[in-house]
């Protein structure tokens, strides 16, 4: 038996049992990105993944923990990620750091999970917890990467990386003339 037909076999259920968790996160992440972790109600969240309330909480014990899981998910895999890339990689260090920023683009900055960040630094006075969470599990893991990355900025140099930007990713392009 294939595992589609395996699956096709089990009660739908008993399917979307397995299946719970992520649709609680991506709903936990679309309503922290548009209301803020304080305006954020486990109510809302299992209504937006279409469970109860009591389902949830056979996941998630409560919001900081559904928070937790919604940073793991969408930011801490991504980094590790791209960590085991760039431990692997062995071509040219331009084409890495292209590549890397396409990725997090990609990963990252053209979706909901470029929220992450923001919500952090604005509910960090009120919540100092998410952002110690945030700092532990985001933060200071890359921060020898981040050394890593400043390197290769200076290394490739300002203007190369600006013109490597501009002409593959239009889009961050733009966002970089802001920053620089």
């Amino acid at each position: 038996m294939t595992t589609a037909e395996a699956s096709a076999a089990r009660p739908r259920w008993e399917r979307r049992k397995q299946a719970r968790p992520s649709e609680l996160v991506a709903a936990a992440l679309a309503l922290f990105v548009e209301k803020g972790y304080a305006g954020t109600r486990l109510e809302d969240v299992a209504a937006r993944a279409g469970v109860s309330k009591g389902t949830l909480y056979l996941y998630f014990a409560n919001k900081e923990e559904l928070f937790k899981a919604v940073v793991r998910e969408n930011i801490v895999r991504n980094i590790a990620q791209a960590q085991q890339m760039v431990s692997a990689y062995e071509g040219d260090t331009g084409a890495l750091l292209a590549h890397l920023m396409r990725e997090w683009w990609r990963r990252i900055g053209d979706t909901p999970a470029s929220g992450i960040p923001k919500l952090v630094v604005s509910e960090s006075g009120n919540f100092p917890q998410i952002a110690r969470f945030y700092f532990d599990e985001v933060i200071d893991p890359v921060h020898d990467y981040a050394e890593l990355m400043q390197t290769l900025f200076w290394s490739i140099g300002t203007w190369q990386l600006s013109r490597m930007v501009s002409t593959t990713w239009p889009p961050v392009s733009a966002r970089m003339r802001v920053m620089w």
